[in-house]
C-alpha cells in the first residue's frame, strides 16, 4: 500500500480548505493562513478518528476518507469517557476532540498575537492548536496546560512528531501558572472568565475563550484592557 499521505495529498486538501475557510470570512490574515500551511493537521489525528455525528474513519482502511475528514472543517472525536474506552470502539460518550479548523482559526484571529507574544494555552486536546501557537510566536514562548495526562502525553508524541516543543502542564488550567503572558487562549468553554487568567494576563494583553453561559448558544469571547466582545461560536473541546 502506498503513503497514507503525500504532500501532493496533502496539499491539494489544505488549499480546498483554506478557500472555504476564507471565502467564509473565518481565515483573514496571513500569519494564521502560513500556520495552517506549517503544521500538518492530519499529524494530530489519531488512526481511528470519529467525526460528530458517530461516522467510523479508519486510517488503514480508508486512507482517503480518513484524509479527508483530517482536512474538513469539522470536529474529530479522539477520546470518549475520559480513556477509560478505546476511542475506535465508538461507545461512549465523547471526551475530546480535535476541534473543527474554523473555530481553531477564528479564535486565532481573536488573539492576534504576533512573534513573540507569550501565549497560555488552555486545554492541549490533540496539540494541534499549541502546534499553530508555536509556530506564530516561537515555541519557546507557549505554554499549554491539560488536565488529562494521557491526552497531554499523545499531545507530546504528536508534537514531536510535527517538530516542535512547546512547554506542556499536566494540571487545572484554571490555576495560575508563572509569569505573566501577553495572551491566554483556551479551546474549552467556559461559563465565567476564571480570575486566574486574568491575573496571568498582562496589561493590555487579550484572554480569547470559547464562551457557554449556559443560556443561550455559545460564542467566542475576546477580553481584553478596554477590548470585550463576542461572536457567535460552535463549542470546542480540545485543541
Amino acid at each position: 500500500m502506498r503513503e497514507i499521505a503525500t504532500m501532493e495529498d496533502v496539499i491539494r486538501r489544505l488549499d480546498a480548505l483554506v478557500a472555504r475557510l476564507s471565502a467564509a470570512g473565518w481565515l483573514t490574515q496571513g500569519r494564521v493562513k502560513a500556520a495552517l500551511y506549517d503544521v500538518p493537521r492530519h499529524v494530530f489525528v489519531p488512526p481511528v478518528a470519529w467525526t460528530g455525528e458517530g461516522d467510523r474513519v479508519d486510517r488503514n482502511t480508508s486512507p482517503e476518507r480518513w484524509l479527508d475528514l483530517a482536512y474538513g472543517d469539522d470536529a474529530i472525536i479522539t477520546q470518549v469517557d475520559d480513556g477509560q474506552t478505546d476511542v475506535a470502539a465508538g461507545d461512549g460518550r465523547f471526551t475530546s476532540s480535535c476541534s473543527a479548523p474554523s473555530t481553531v482559526v477564528s479564535l486565532l484571529e481573536l488573539l492576534d498575537i504576533e512573534a513573540g507574544h507569550r501565549v497560555l494555552d488552555v486545554g492541549t486536546g490533540t496539540g494541534w492548536t499549541a502546534a499553530l501557537l508555536s509556530r506564530m510566536v516561537g515555541a519557546e514562548n507557549v505554554t499549554s496546560v491539560e488536565i488529562d495526562p494521557q491526552v497531554s502525553a499523545r499531545a507530546a508524541e504528536n508534537l514531536k512528531t510535527a517538530g516542535l516543543s512547546p512547554r506542556l502542564v499536566v494540571g487545572d488550567g484554571a490555576e495560575e501558572r508563572e509569569g505573566f503572558f501577553d495572551r491566554v487562549h483556551a479551546t474549552c468553554g467556559v461559563s465565567h472568565v476564571p480570575y486566574a487568567w486574568v491575573r496571568q494576563t498582562r496589561p493590555g494583553g487579550v484572554i480569547v475563550t470559547p464562551y457557554a453561559p449556559g443560556f443561550a448558544s455559545a460564542h467566542e469571547l475576546r477580553q481584553g484592557t478596554g477590548i470585550c466582545g463576542r461572536k457567535p461560536s460552535r463549542p470546542t473541546s480540545g485543541g
